[in-house]
């Protein structure tokens, strides 16, 4: 699969999302440290960037949400999230 712009006036803007996108790729490949996710590879293929990275361990104190449960802007608004609890 190929990704094509088909809406030509919009080619120039495509092209510059996709040099930044790469840009971004390139300069979160330069990091190190825990708190971010290590880009090991990015690359230019069918008409698209793509970045990848090794596997992610879920950090100690997260929780992890079933999809029924994931935030609505309304529950962020009236504080239905509660953080974990400590200990977590």
């Amino acid at each position: 699969m190929t990704v094509t712009v088909t809406n030509t006036q919009r080619t120039n803007q495509y092209q510059t999302g996709l040099d930044r996108f790469l840009q971004e790729a390139r300069t979160l490949a330069g990091f190190a440290h825990p708190n971010i996710v290590r880009v090991n590879r990015y690359f230019k293929a069918n008409g698209t960037g793509y970045m990848g990275s090794g596997q992610i361990e879920m950090l100690k104190g997260f929780t992890q949400v079933p999809p029924n449960r994931l935030a609505t802007k309304t529950s962020l608004t009236r504080g239905q999230l509660r953080p974990p609890p400590a200990g977590s």
